[in-house]
């Protein structure tokens, strides 16, 4: 204050206006600042969206591949079953079908 007080009126207005340059480039600067905060966010967000539809993608396939899995295992038992029901033996059912002794046996 005591500064500004010592000032002429040609350095008072020079001082003013030196502070509304400072204060328009400081709220041009904190503008942009706001601007670029929310578009990152957006394009952000937006590929954040992205990787979340691909794993759920990714989720969805893998759950269908298990239950193609599930269901091939099945068909597999059920012939097993057929094939000991022709009484053909553990071993070739196990080298014909790829099941374990231990899976044959429970049938």
């Amino acid at each position: 204050m005591a500064e500004y007080s010592a000032l002429n009126e040609k350095q008072r207005k020079e001082y003013m206006e030196s502070l509304k340059k400072y204060n328009d480039w400081q709220n041009v600067l904190d503008y942009a600042h706001e601007e670029g905060y929310q578009e990152a966010t957006l394009k952000y967000e937006a590929i954040l969206q992205q990787v979340i539809k691909r794993a759920e993608e990714k989720d969805k396939l893998l759950n269908e591949e298990k239950k193609r899995a599930e269901q091939e295992h099945q068909k597999l038992l059920e012939t097993a079953k057929l094939l000991l029901s022709l009484d053909v033996t553990v071993e070739t059912i196990m080298e014909k079908t790829g099941l374990t002794k231990e899976e044959i046996e429970k049938l």
